[in-house]
């Protein structure tokens, strides 16, 4: 059995929640031990995420899959991230409401822009093929 790219991106994906869900349930302080240091610098973090996300996005395009495929299994994952979030809705909405909007922009400049492109490459394959 060969695997390609797709493959052993979906095996990366399975081993890492299965470790997670091991270690969170034996210790759920190990694990959030660990995503604390993980997240201890996120301007490293959100550039390997970004090189991350880049790598992955080229190969499930190079797969095959469009950018509407893509787009759509994405809001596949956003609802099942809504489950778990939705109990602490009024939590994030009340942080959400504390941070000042026009620093939150400056901030996130760089997730918006992903998001305008890839939201205009969707409607582009959609409406302009």
């Amino acid at each position: 059995m060969v695997l390609g790219p797709i493959e052993v991106i979906a095996i990366i994906i399975i081993v890492f929640s299965i470790i997670k869900l091991i270690v969170f349930w034996i210790s759920p302080q190990a694990w959030l031990n660990f995503a604390g240091k993980f997240y201890v610098k996120p301007n490293i973090t959100s550039i390997v995420a970004l090189v991350l996300a880049a790598i992955v996005l080229y190969y499930l395009v190079e797969s095959g899959m469009t950018i509407v495929q893509i787009l759509a299994a994405w809001l596949f994952v956003a609802l099942i991230m809504v489950i778990g979030l939705a109990r602490y809705a009024h939590d994030i909405v009340v942080w959400a409401k504390s941070r000042d909007h026009a620093v939150w922009f400056r901030e996130q400049w760089l997730l918006m822009i992903i998001w305008i492109g890839l939201m205009a490459w969707g409607i582009s394959a959609i409406f302009f093929k």
